[in-house]
């Protein structure tokens, strides 16, 4: 027992040490060309660069790209955003490490203000070589069954009406997405609330925000969501930065049966691309990986029209072994997929090596310069660019159709 302590303690150094480099010194972040793209200059791109460019532009074919999972973070003086103390307690290495890693990775500066991570964004969108627009994710407290605000187990707090306004500095690029805790005792009426400023997206990350997607309490909720038309996207599969790992198995994805079987339309984020759970179907069989119990729901509930996977973070680093080989091998159901970002994961290099998965026969090893290339002028563009380029090694299926907006979501 002691011997796995230190080496778990070993571990948590080694990464909280490198972590911290990246958080301080900022050498691992993509440089996204923001200098330049404020002063109204073009990088040129290299001809390689380009033609991986130029297929995903034709493979859009004029329509915009959506993106439905880029964050909002800041620090409060006009957003209203808050982060719980314990993420600045120097005692608590780890909270702290997590908590300037939350706010840094947007942030041009670390005295800017909270406008600042918007219009970074904001910009890299306007940079696009194709229109977009980006669902900007409000992050509610954490609540007890009780109704009662639970701020010493929420992580931090992202208010509605600032991912509104977040939105307003951008609208032909940016858009507003909500988050509402179920059990606030006003619940039903903010998600009135939302749908009536024209928000389409609801967000949980059911282990921070204290939420199991099974309960019975939470049908009036689905039930209104459906009424109103709006979608709810949850965080699926592991989650190791925010959240009680005691409550990591509700971000299992077939907890969601609940609200679809209550009629609400469901983004499964991720496609549940981490981690694995004991199958729910199967009592006593071995732990099931999340993306085939993701793959099981879609199957279940694709002909309602009413859930869809979104791919944000398939490629990187720590998901892709588990996620890319199901996924690319469902051709029939990559209808199904959206596409997400989780800005500002794209531009944290050390998620996004790319030479393991032209090991691993995802990706061309001709491709690389050009994708480096492209992290290092726009974040954004390189997300896309990479989703729309990785393919099965085995088969060659790709993703595709699923990288432009579908009417058929209602976004």
């Amino acid at each position: 027992m002691l011997r796995r302590r230190l080496l778990q303690g070993t571990l948590l150094a080694g990464t909280g040490a490198a972590l911290w480099t990246w958080v301080r010194f900022e050498r691992l972040m993509a440089p996204s060309a923001l200098g330049a793209l404020e002063g109204g200059g073009a990088i040129p791109r290299s001809d390689a660069a380009q033609r991986l460019v130029d297929g995903l532009i034709q493979d859009l074919g004029g329509r915009p790209l959506l993106d439905v999972h880029a964050h909002l973070a800041g620090r409060g003086p006009h957003s209203g955003c808050w982060t719980n103390p314990r993420l600045d307690d120097p005692t608590s290495p780890v909270d702290l490490v997590r908590g300037r890693a939350f706010r840094a990775a947007g942030l041009p500066a670390a005295d800017a203000e909270d406008e600042a991570w918007v219009d970074h964004l904001g910009a890299l969108a306007a940079a696009l070589p194709f229109p977009s627009e980006h669902h900007l994710l409000a992050f509610d407290y954490r609540y007890g069954a009780g109704g009662e605000r639970d701020l010493e187990r929420s992580e931090f707090h992202v208010p509605n009406d600032w991912s509104g306004a977040a939105a307003a500095r951008w609208p032909s690029r940016l858009a507003a997405a909500g988050s509402v805790h179920p059990d606030r005792p006003d619940a039903l009426e903010e998600l009135d609330r939302l749908a009536e400023a024209g928000v389409r997206l609801v967000k949980w990350l059911p282990s921070a925000m204290g939420i199991d997607p099974a309960a019975e309490r939470h049908q009036a909720f689905y039930e209104r969501l459906a009424e109103r038309g709006l979608w709810l996207l949850v965080h699926t599969g592991e989650e190791r930065a925010v959240g009680d790992a005691s409550e990591a198995d509700w971000n299992q994805p077939l907890r969601l049966r609940s609200a679809l079987r209550a009629g609400a339309r469901v983004v499964v984020g991720h496609c549940a691309a981490g981690g694995a759970y004991p199958d729910p179907d199967v009592p006593g069989a071995p732990r099931t990986p999340a993306v085939e119990l993701f793959l099981r729901l879609l199957e279940e509930f694709a002909e309602t029209g009413r859930v869809a996977g979104e791919i944000s973070t398939v490629c990187n680093v720590n998901h892709f072994a588990g996620a890319l080989p199901p996924l690319l091998a469902r051709p029939d159901l990559h209808q199904h997929l959206l596409n997400g970002s989780d800005w500002p994961l794209p531009a944290v290099g050390p998620l996004v090596f790319l030479r393991p998965l032209v090991r691993s026969g995802f990706l061309p090893e001709g491709d690389l310069g050009a994708l480096r290339e492209l992290f290092d002028e726009n974040p954004l563009l390189f997300d896309v660019v990479l989703k729309h380029r990785v393919r099965h090694p085995e088969t060659g299926e790709r993703f595709g159709v699923q990288l432009w907006r579908s009417e058929v979501w209602g976004f």
